[in-house]
């Protein structure tokens, strides 16, 4: 296969996968910014070029995370047994993301920190809406719920998260954990909107409620 030409290169998918084809996927990347560093994880949808793609890990295609430097934060999709930057499963998935925040080293203040979304010109998920909602330590879904697509169009990409608090760190043992549903068949459509700028737990109660994309 030839190598993927201008965004495939910077995905990591070179050389796995028609030149273009990214310009009709649907793709999401997830920027987290802490510490004055940055990592994102991009979330893509394969429709009908790469036979085989699955929710699972595919060696031909999906890019693995790997270790990063001392006091860079991390950010990629949890699958079990591995860790991705690029995780490219079935257009018609409806499989959670997990995507973790991680970071390594010492955090000598507690730190703001903030996620950053940015949807591919070519591929925008169509109508389905796409949903974020926090993980607690057990894996259940805790919080308020944003609507990712209200939050491109309409502030900036940006959600500001928690500080993080100071300690030690290990980029393995995430601070951080977010559920991500692309077509709303788990999380469920947000009743209010996120004050985005005031923190992660600030909302507008009551508030305009986005409808549902059918």
């Amino acid at each position: 296969m030839a190598g993927l030409l201008g965004v495939g290169a910077a995905l990591g998918l070179v050389g796995k996968a028609d030149a273009g084809v990214l310009d009709n996927w649907g793709y999401l990347n997830i920027e987290n910014d802490l510490n004055s560093q940055a990592r994102s994880v991009s979330v893509i949808r394969d429709i009908e070029y790469i036979p085989g793609v699955t929710d699972g890990y595919d060696s031909n295609i999906d890019h693995t995370a790997f270790d990063q430097p001392n006091l860079y934060p991390n950010c990629y999709s949890d699958i079990p047994g591995y860790h991705l930057w690029d995780d490219i499963r079935v257009n018609d998935s409806t499989a959670l993301y997990d995507i973790k925040l991680g970071f390594e080293g010492v955090l000598s203040s507690p730190t703001s920190n903030w996620l950053k979304f940015r949807l591919s010109n070519g591929g925008t998920f169509g109508n389905l809406p796409i949903y974020l909602q926090k993980k607690d330590s057990q894996g259940n879904l805790t919080g308020p719920i944003y609507d990712v697509k209200d939050i491109i169009n309409n502030h900036s990409g940006t959600l500001n998260l928690d500080n993080v608090p100071d300690k030690t760190y290990s980029q393995w043992t995430p601070y951080a954990s977010y559920a991500l549903d692309i077509g709303g068949n788990t999380i469920p459509e947000p009743a209010t909107l996120a004050l985005l700028g005031l923190g992660a737990a600030s909302l507008i109660a009551g508030g305009r409620k986005r409808k549902r994309a059918e």
